[in-house]
């Protein structure tokens, strides 16, 4: 007996051999069976799933025991003798519910259907059949229903593959006991193998407080897809081992995670999707296996539709290392439309949790709009993981302060009560939350900001920004100096930070226009198409003076032309456009080394680190010190790395004054395009691409000669170390 049937045993489980399983739920073939001799070929279909499903003829006195092709493709993969791909019932085995025998079936084919209604019937009701199946895929369960009762109710022979969609959908409807009625017609021991069709009825029977008897099916689930293994021979089809989501699944929604994992240990070599990785370190994690969890969330390079594992991965290092708390997460997998009822209903489930730990964790929990959210609408676990990023040596001192300020806003902590905490050297250091003054307008303070813009215009940029930080320093928020701090700032490619300072101007002057205008601008540098679309749509701009209207227009073009292409299917265009939003990023024509690492999304840090061939530092504060001090240390080695034409590029940019437009170097050197957005997976291969990833050149916008150009521009602090290396021999 091998470890997943020992594991099934220990489940209490009465071994199920070939049963005529819950008699009494099974219509009787006089109730309107399909006929099982020679009558039309039986079916089982994996919903949701491409419409795949798998069909077989079964074999009485009339029919001998033989295998039909059903279609060319079916017997280019068949092996010698006919084609024998589907399962078949085991020799003759004793019923030990009724005390009989069963006849065994025999071997069948396979071929694809979508909507388990066959094709000799009407035209209009087949059409009804496909409409339902897709409102299936949809998850507009009650529409779909209607549809699949009126192909139903017009009396044509049906197929198996049909009832399996019905059921799902009345049972996604609530109708759960009709959906037993229909789905229990395809689990009698005349059906063919069923993995899914018994996965469905253990998560339906769960759901209908019948506990023992879904472990029953969740039984048979497993010893069906283990029989047609063995019955299949070495090929085994896709659609075959596609049921080992549905099994995993319905095992998690049973609570049985350790049978998930069994499932996972004893069949990954027949995966198909990430999604089987998915439920596996989803059981892994909800058993406490943390590192087992993050093991399993290694996203496959294969299936790029998947690389969301990786945030999952990052979730189970931050609850293994004390961070974030355990919870739950649920057995399906993350979607946008979850992700929107959450945002609409403010109920968090597991898998919202997970994604916005993940990403709070990616950005060393200092955004605060993902933090607000994790700290105040979690209830007990969220004022829990305040306190543990408080008191983590892992985390800044920025993250805890942070995590103070939304405990005592809560009025979760005594706003006079100190913190304690231990900072990055080790040291125990204690600070309380200070509030600020908000004053009215201030003449002082008027002719500062004004100094500071003056300073701006003048390209003084740090002299600027000390101006502009003045107040804030002293306590003071003053609405005009953070707006125009939080432009500079964009500028310069700190968006986080601007983030912030937008976001609390926003909490003082609700629906401001300017404040609106300058945060949905924000979200479109960042690449946050929606969110930029949500604060766009709330700008009123009636009574704003021309020249606000003109940014308003402009910017509600650059908007719709991001959302065309994020709604895009392909992948490479998505890619694409990511990296052209970091080209179109403000960008000065004297920008140190330091500004330039700082404007590099995460993922190209992490880039740059392999490129270079240093073992990349978890935070990223760290990485862009690493990539400086690796650069400046050795410019000589790291030109000697870069191809020929790479070297005349930099020599070109040099020789023009450590900047060029960007249309003339594409003329000399070639385009980016193809080179995309996620280079840690996929580097560039274009001249100035390469350039980029080694962080010896940022492209974005500049003001030249009273226009916006894209430039490109060697930082200040390298041009003259670079000018010696490459006139070096």
């Amino acid at each position: 007996c091998d470890s997943l049937s020992a594991l099934l045993s220990a489940l209490g489980i009465a071994r199920l051999t070939k049963v005529n399983k819950f008699t009494n739920y099974i219509n009787s073939p006089s109730q309107g069976r399909i006929p099982c001799g020679g009558g039309q070929p039986h079916a089982w279909h994996m919903p949701g799933e491409n419409g795949r499903l798998f069909q077989g003829r079964k074999t009485s006195p009339m029919y001998p025991a033989q295998t039909i092709p059903l279609n060319n493709s079916s017997l280019e993969s068949a092996p010698r003798g006919g084609c024998v791909v589907g399962p078949k019932r085991g020799s003759m085995e004793r019923d030990e519910l009724r005390g009989e025998e069963v006849k065994p079936n025999v071997k069948r084919v396979m071929r694809v259907v979508h909507t388990g209604v066959p094709g000799g019937v009407p035209a209009h009701i087949r059409e009804l059949g496909r409409r339902a199946h897709e409102l299936l895929e949809l998850k507009k369960w009650k529409e779909a229903v209607r549809l699949f009762a009126q192909v139903q109710a017009s009396g044509v022979q049906l197929e198996p593959a049909f009832y399996n969609n019905y059921a799902l959908c009345l049972m996604e409807a609530g109708d759960l006991e009709k959906a037993w009625s229909v789905l229990a017609r395809n689990l009698g021991p005349e059906a063919p193998y069923s993995p899914y069709g018994h996965a469905l009825a253990a998560r339906l029977l769960k759901r209908m407080g019948r506990d023992q008897e879904a472990l029953q099916q969740l039984h048979q689930s497993v010893q069906e897809f283990e029989a047609g293994l063995k019955d299949s021979g070495p090929d085994i089809p896709v659609s075959w081992r596609e049921y080992l989501v549905a099994m995993q699944r319905a095992a998690g929604e049973l609570g049985q995670h350790e049978l998930v994992l069994a499932i996972h240990k004893r069949w990954q070599h027949l995966y198909v999707t990430s999604e089987n990785q998915f439920l596996a370190g989803a059981a892994a994690f909800n058993l406490g296996r943390f590192r087992e969890a993050a093991i399993c969330w290694q996203p496959n390079p294969k299936d790029p539709a998947w690389r969301i594992l990786r945030g999952y991965a990052r979730l189970a290092a931050e609850v293994e290392a004390g961070i974030a708390p355990p919870f739950q997460l649920p057995y399906e997998p993350p979607s946008l439309d979850g992700l929107s009822a959450a945002e609409k209903t403010g109920r968090v489930d597991g898998n919202v949790l997970a994604l916005t730990l993940a990403f709070a964790a990616e950005t060393g929990y200092t955004r605060e709009e993902l933090m607000d959210g994790l700290i105040r609408f979690t209830g007990d676990w969220g004022i829990q993981f305040a306190h543990n990023v408080i008191q983590s040596a892992r985390t800044t001192m920025e993250a805890k302060q942070l995590a103070a300020e939304i405990l005592v806003e809560m009025g979760a902590h005594p706003a006079d009560e100190p913190f304690t905490c231990q900072n990055g050297k080790g040291e125990t250091v204690r600070f309380r939350v200070k509030t600020l003054s908000i004053p009215d307008h201030d003449a002082h303070l008027e002719a500062q900001v004004e100094q500071a813009l003056q300073l701006r215009r003048e390209g003084k940029l740090q002299e600027a920004e000390k101006l502009l930080r003045g107040p804030l320093q002293q306590g003071i928020f003053y609405p005009r100096a953070v707006l125009n701090l939080a432009n500079l700032l964009r500028s310069r490619g700190e968006l986080e930070e601007a983030q912030k300072l937008l976001s609390a101007l926003n909490e003082l002057l609700p629906d401001n226009p300017r404040v609106l205008l300058n945060l949905a601008s924000l979200y479109v540098q960042m690449g946050e198409v929606q969110e930029a679309r949500r604060w766009y749509r709330r700008i009123r701009p009636v009574g704003e003076s021309e020249e606000f209207k003109a940014l308003y227009a402009e910017l509600g073009q650059q908007i719709q032309v991001a959302e065309a292409i994020v709604s895009a299917p392909d992948l490479e265009q998505i890619s694409e456009w990511a990296r052209g939003l970091e080209e179109d990023k403000p960008v000065s024509i004297n920008l140190p080394l330091a500004t330039g690492l700082k404007r590099m999304p995460a993922d190209w840090l992490l880039a740059a680190c392999k490129a270079y061939g240093l073992p990349a530092a978890k935070r990223r504060r760290e990485r862009e010190r690493q990539l400086e001090t690796h650069i400046m240390a050795d410019p000589a080695g790291v030109v000697a790395r870069l191809p020929a034409q790479a070297g005349d590029c930099l020599r070109y940019i040099l020789d023009h004054g450590g900047w060029a437009k960007v249309a003339v170097l594409k003329r000399h050197f070639g385009s980016m395009e193809g080179d995309g957005f996620f280079w840690a997976d996929n580097p560039p291969e274009s001249v100035l691409g390469q350039l980029w990833l080694h962080c010896l050149l940022f492209i974005g916008r500049a003001r030249v000669d009273g226009r916006q150009h894209e430039v490109a521009v060697i930082p200040v602090d390298l041009r003259a170390p670079l000018a010696e290396a490459l006139r070096k021999p």
